[in-house]
């Protein structure tokens, strides 16, 4: 290849010749420099491609899709967290939101259910309230006027439980009615049992107006009549409503019967945990009370079996936060 210049100062043209060779060695060098280039940013190209997929697009196909399975109420929809960044953090986001419309709504049927549950077990009879009603009146005020005050007063009584207990449209109580009500059923079975049935009733008077779930104290007092104690054996049940601590209220249950065996609490403790239900291992009352508290107030809440009051007949322990009013517990169940 040649190339030529002419100089100005003597007229003389100058020519170079260059070897083909030469001047492909020289562009060689770089294009082998551009095309390793053009590799490293291919390369690099890929690989942020591939980082890109994997890092925003197939996160958010995966929430899309768990999207769409909670949107037809699938509530087992869960997004694989894979990052901390600002992807990551909305898949975590999701999983709470999942996770907390779960419970609430597991909260709210197992409450209704556990509510009906209890009420048809409670009482089962169709008949019309308001004739029941009048009808014992009615007996009451014939008794009182055949001179038989002791009748009348079982009537009462009777009268008494029946309205307290058929009352369904109430879910919560205050202590003092609580207790008041298992006042009367233990006298109704003290007057079956005759002298085989004695039992006290305590209460601190700061705690009367506490607000709780109705009917959780009764059932653990049948509880403790129909299988804490042998045929013609004497007994005694007492209930005790005072302050654990400043919120707190306990309420025990405590009876002089046969009392639970270590196995048998082994098993009701195992049962409670495992959300068991099964009546041959722990009682259909206690569950559903433990189930009623715990989803109401939390797990630091339930029922207890204290070991200094187990050994010599059986204590049931319930714990509730105090004092409430009625609001706050219809808020919670």
């Amino acid at each position: 290849m040649a190339f030529s210049k002419r100089m100005r100062s003597t007229g003389w043209n100058i020519v170079s010749l260059v070897k083909d060779e030469a001047i492909v060695a020289k562009t060689s060098a770089l294009k082998v420099s551009l095309q390793a280039l053009f590799l490293i940013v291919f390369i690099f190209g890929l690989f942020a491609l591939i980082g890109f997929e994997l890092a925003i697009i197939r996160p958010m196909l995966e929430l899309r899709k768990e999207t769409n399975r909670l949107k037809t109420g699938d509530f087992s929809a869960h997004v694989a967290i894979r990052s901390r960044d600002e992807i990551g953090d909305l898949g975590r986001q999701f999983n709470n939101m999942v996770q907390t419309i779960k419970d609430l709504i597991d909260k709210k049927y197992k409450l209704e259910i556990r509510q009906k549950e209890s009420d048809l077990r409670f009482l089962q009879s169709q008949m019309n309230p308001h004739f029941l009603y009048n009808t014992l009146d009615i007996i009451r005020w014939t008794a009182r006027l055949e001179k038989a005050p002791e009748t009348s007063q079982l009537i009462e009584a009777l009268s008494g439980f029946f309205r307290m207990s058929m009352n369904r449209d109430k879910q919560t109580t205050t202590l003092a009615d609580e207790m008041e009500f298992v006042r009367s059923y233990l006298h109704l079975q003290q007057k079956r049992m005759g002298s085989k049935l004695s039992f006290s009733l305590f209460m601190d008077a700061s705690l009367e107006h506490t607000a709780m779930p109705r009917r959780l104290i009764q059932p653990l007092v049948e509880n403790s009549i129909k299988h804490g104690f042998l045929p013609r054996q004497k007994g005694e049940i007492r209930v005790r409503c005072y302050r654990s601590a400043p919120n707190e209220l306990v309420i025990d249950v405590i009876d002089t019967g046969t009392g639970f065996s270590e196995e048998r609490l082994r098993a009701i403790h195992q049962a409670l945990s495992q959300k068991n239900s099964d009546e041959r291992l722990v009682g259909h009352a206690i569950f559903n009370i433990n189930e009623l508290i715990t989803l109401a107030f939390g797990s630091g809440y339930g029922v207890e079996f204290p070991a200094e009051y187990n050994k010599a007949g059986a204590c049931v322990r319930l714990t509730i936060p105090a004092p409430r009013n009625r609001e706050e517990v219809q808020e919670a169940i």
